[in-house]
């Protein structure tokens, strides 16, 4: 676990890394490619849409239950085009969090996916460098945040159904993959609040470098 202090609630992480074991996974699902040092000292998994294997399976925290925060570190291959999954779900209904990206517009989703929109925030966003980008859900609201700064906020009314487990940089089947590099990945089952959410910016900027 990445965090201490006031984060009390579970934590996933995706780690890059196992001791005596410098692949993540040894199966299927093995990331396409590993790039050590990447930024800051850290190592990041890179994801390309058109690669394959695409996703990254968590084998762990399910995708069909409000309420949630997702934090993650991530760059975007500059002129990529379409939607991109950070986190996305196993299977049709569950919570998938993306990102569009369009000559340094950054534009946050969150979608039942592969079944209802439920928001979207839209951005500045510098492509080919690092960034904390963080949504929060409830049953009937969501928020955006990136780089520690609000970026849109909403209700809705859109229920999670299916979904299995969550998936790191695609959704169902491989759909809406992301082209770009993500470095880490944090999963609460709370919205946190503006006190979490700032200590979670301030250990971000400076673990990872980002603004």
């Amino acid at each position: 676990s990445a965090l201490s202090g006031s984060f009390s609630d579970p934590v996933y992480t995706f780690n890059d890394s196992k001791t005596g074991n410098p692949n993540p996974l040894t199966t299927s699902g093995q990331p396409p490619l590993l790039r050590p040092a990447d930024q800051n000292g850290l190592s990041a998994i890179a994801f390309f849409s058109s690669g394959s294997p695409a996703n990254y399976p968590s084998g762990g925290s399910t995708a069909v239950s409000y309420p949630y925060t997702i934090a993650a570190v991530l760059k975007i291959t500059s002129g990529s085009s379409g939607s991109k999954t950070i986190m996305g779900p196993s299977s049709s209904g569950g919570l998938q969090f993306t990102i569009g990206d369009t000559a340094g517009v950054c534009t946050m989703v969150l979608n039942a996916g592969q079944v209802a929109f439920i928001g979207s925030a839209t951005t500045t966003f510098s492509e080919n460098s690092y960034h904390l980008l963080v949504c929060t859900i409830t049953s009937t609201t969501y928020a955006f945040y990136l780089d520690g700064v609000a970026a849109g906020s909403g209700t809705h009314s859109v229920s999670l159904g299916g979904g299995g487990t969550f998936e790191m940089g695609a959704e169902v089947s491989n759909s809406e993959v992301m082209d770009g590099t993500i470095g880490e990945v944090q999963i609460y089952s709370s919205v946190l609040g503006s006190t979490d959410l700032s200590g979670l910016h301030t250990y971000i900027a400076d673990k990872w470098a980002t603004p």
